[in-house]
């Protein structure tokens, strides 16, 4: 997707709370720890995609992250490493998918 067919009157924020007033579930991807995905802007990488892309092209983006780090497990990180980033993308897909299916 090139960034001049995005509609940015329809891009929406992730909900900061649910209608029925709890608290979301905490984001998988944001890391305030990490400072080397925050952009000049100060807005975290994720959250720029979250605004360019729809929740399905992110969910699909996710699940086969997931499976790219399953495939190469222990080729690049160590295992616990890489064991944590695909809990992570996994938990940013069950994430997505909660939000679309309602």
């Amino acid at each position: 997707m090139i960034v001049d067919d995005i509609d940015f009157a329809e891009i929406t924020q992730v909900d900061p709370i649910l209608e029925n007033g709890n608290e979301p579930p905490p984001h998988p991807l944001l890391n305030p720890d990490s400072k080397h995905y925050t952009m000049v802007d100060g807005v975290e990488a994720i959250e720029r995609l979250e605004q360019m892309y729809s929740q399905h092209e992110l969910a699909i983006w996710a699940k086969i992250t997931a499976m790219k780090y399953r495939l190469r497990m222990g080729h690049k990180d160590g295992i616990h490493k890489e064991a944590h980033k695909i809990e992570t993308y996994e938990a940013y897909y069950k994430y997505l998918e909660d939000k679309i299916n309602g």
